[in-house]
């Protein structure tokens, strides 16, 4: 487990580092399509705009092997200065609701939510977002979760 976190971490820092415009997205995929109860993943976005409001997106690829009717996840911000914000959400596997974007893609279900529309960061610099599973069992078919920054200007 510990070397997963590692790998994870170490694949981040190459990922954010190289990556350079208005639209951060970083994408990170469970060992074994699954996220352990209480397992993290964790995200680095460079904010160097304190003044821009942002929108932020979750986007995830399921698999046929989710069974549940929401993502239950638990979001802890790390600032720069290691201020912490933590938030709670579900998000809903309804591809009737227009705030939903909805994409069936051979055996994978893509989902797309507007978590936050005109967030502000009151800090400059590598902030990490942790994204907790927080159902009580293991939740199988998660290929990938990611987690989008975007500008609004």
């Amino acid at each position: 487990m510990r070397r997963v976190v590692v790998l994870t971490l170490a694949t981040l820092l190459l990922v954010t580092s190289c990556v350079k415009f208005k639209q951060n997205t970083v994408g990170v995929s469970p060992q074994g399509e699954k996220l352990a109860a209480s397992e993290n993943l964790y995200y680095r976005f460079n904010i160097t705009d304190t003044t821009v409001p942002y929108k932020i997106f979750f986007s995830a690829r399921l698999s046929n092997k989710f069974i549940l009717n929401n993502l239950p996840l638990g979001i802890l911000y790390i600032s720069p200065q290691g201020k912490r914000y933590s938030d709670t959400i579900r998000l809903y596997l309804n591809e009737t609701d227009p705030h939903t974007e909805f994409v069936k893609n051979g055996n994978w279900r893509d989902y797309r939510w507007l978590y936050r529309d005109g967030a502000m960061f009151p800090e400059k610099g590598i902030w990490l977002v942790s994204v907790k599973n927080i159902h009580i069992k293991e939740m199988y078919g998660i290929r990938e979760l990611a987690l989008s920054l975007k500008q609004k200007r």
